[in-house]
């Protein structure tokens, strides 16, 4: 089994960058997909965070011994949030088979603790899997790991996973009726986002609610895939999972 761990990222400090990469070798990942580039939403005008995160990221990965995906856009995702991840999966499916598992994290939440994490997901017939995540002293369970099921792609929200089943589909994270989950509570990934610096924190609040007020997951997005050709995600045409 192959375990992939999937990052996003934009603008963040190299020093978080690092821990995340080292975080997902250490907890038995054999390879990570790191996202960069800003939504089209953002008041920012580079495509790319910079030659220092992307250091950042290569030296970790190279002192980890873990593989590395890293995919620098040359201008900002249109579809924003949905378009980015819909990429990060699409890379992370390339290199897996359903044999394998995607660990989803993004550039504020290292791997705290992954005892026996790659024998449990061996040993499990279901499709995902939920952890603990550590934010600012709560606790809360969440599903950031998923089998890598063949045409698994974002739809809708950036929170909605799912692949198809003949006709229709299945959700392995969303608002939408979900397949069970293994129960790995005590799995955890720290959540740092209440660290960030001021203007960043900032910017990523406007983010929140320009996407909000315009509506924007919750139409038809265009992205462009791994080939180089524009995929239509099905907005309100999607039927509810298994």
């Amino acid at each position: 089994m192959k375990l992939v761990a999937m990052m996003s990222f934009w603008d963040e400090k190299p020093a978080w960058l690092s821990t995340v990469v080292s975080s997902a070798a250490a907890a038995g990942c054999n390879h990570i997909v790191c996202v960069d580039g800003p939504y089209a939403l953002l008041s920012l005008t580079r495509s790319s965070s910079g030659v220092e995160q992307h250091d950042a990221i290569i030296r970790a990965a190279n002192v980890a011994g873990i593989g590395l995906t890293l995919h620098v856009p040359d201008s900002p995702f249109v579809g924003n949030e949905v378009e980015k991840r819909s990429l990060m999966f699409r890379l992370a499916l390339e290199i897996t088979s359903e044999d394998d598992w995607l660990l989803s994290v993004d550039a504020d939440m290292p791997v705290s603790k992954a005892l026996g994490l790659r024998r449990r997901l061996e040993e499990t017939d279901l499709n995902a899997a939920e952890v603990t995540l550590m934010d600012s002293g709560s606790r809360q369970s969440i599903r950031l790991l998923f089998r890598a099921m063949r045409g698994l792609e974002v739809a809708d929200t950036h929170f909605n996973y799912r692949y198809p089943i003949g006709d229709s589909w299945s959700y392995l994270w969303g608002n939408r009726p979900l397949e069970p989950a293994l129960q790995l509570h005590d799995i955890t990934v720290e959540h740092w986002t209440d660290d960030r610096d001021p203007v960043r924190k900032a910017e990523q609040v406007k983010y929140y609610d320009r996407r909000d007020s315009l509506g924007i997951e919750s139409s038809d997005v265009l992205f462009e895939g791994v080939d180089g050709k524009l995929v239509k995600l099905k907005g309100k045409q999607c039927q509810s999972g298994a």
